[in-house]
């Protein structure tokens, strides 16, 4: 959408031409039905300029799809012939959660959707990549005293015990940290967590835990 203000001094005309020069997006969520070909063809002739793909069908991962995982190379090449770009990937990852399978199940497909965004170019923000490591513990609760949930137990989900950035990532990235555990911390409950995020947006880019 174009905004003219020609009328307005000169400063609505810089408003002006850089509303003109914005791109505009669409999400596949608006035609749930149409085939990748299909969404790529009709953005190309209504001058949508990028696609973010949230779904195809009734598949909302798109990770789990042929077109995005060994069809990948031809279905980017299509993108790229209509002069579309795929400026972004967005999911429904919550890493907060009380339940420790679901919160490994989102690990994964953060992880999946990281190696997706690598593959096929989503990330060319140019912004700082910074590595950081965190130590989680499971299994916390904490006995409610006062208040309205006076007398209930409140199970947490995963706790960060410590954070730290390692470091910048350039091009490869290669770095030894000591995990010093604190003695009140159950072995058994804590995890390592290593993330790649971008400084500026805050998206996370990789992810994996031990």
């Amino acid at each position: 959408m174009y905004i003219r203000a020609f009328d307005f001094g000169c400063s609505k005309m810089r408003e002006w031409l850089a509303l003109s020069l914005m791109k505009l997006s669409i999400s596949t969520l608006v035609c749930p039905t149409w085939s990748w070909p299909q969404i790529v063809g009709a953005a190309s002739a209504y001058g949508i300029h990028g696609i973010d793909p949230r779904g195809l069908g009734p598949e909302i991962d798109v990770t789990k799809l042929s077109t995005f995982d060994s069809e990948l190379n031809s279905s980017m090449e299509l993108l790229h012939r209509h002069g579309l770009d795929m400026p972004c990937l967005n999911t429904s990852i919550a890493l907060v959660t009380a339940a420790p399978e679901r919160w490994e199940m989102m690990l994964f497909e953060c992880h999946r959707y990281a190696r997706l965004a690598e593959r096929s170019g989503a990330n060319k923000s140019g912004e700082p990549e910074d590595v950081i490591f965190a130590i989680t513990e499971s299994g916390l609760r904490s006995e409610v005293h006062a208040g309205e949930n006076q007398g209930e137990t409140l199970a947490h989900a995963p706790v960060v015990r410590r954070l730290a950035i390692l470091g910048e990532v350039n091009g490869t990235f290669d770095s030894k940290v000591r995990a010093d555990l604190d003695p009140s911390w159950k072995r058994e409950h804590v995890r390592y967590v290593a993330f790649v995020q971008g400084r500026r947006s805050r998206h996370i880019l990789g992810a994996g835990y031990h």
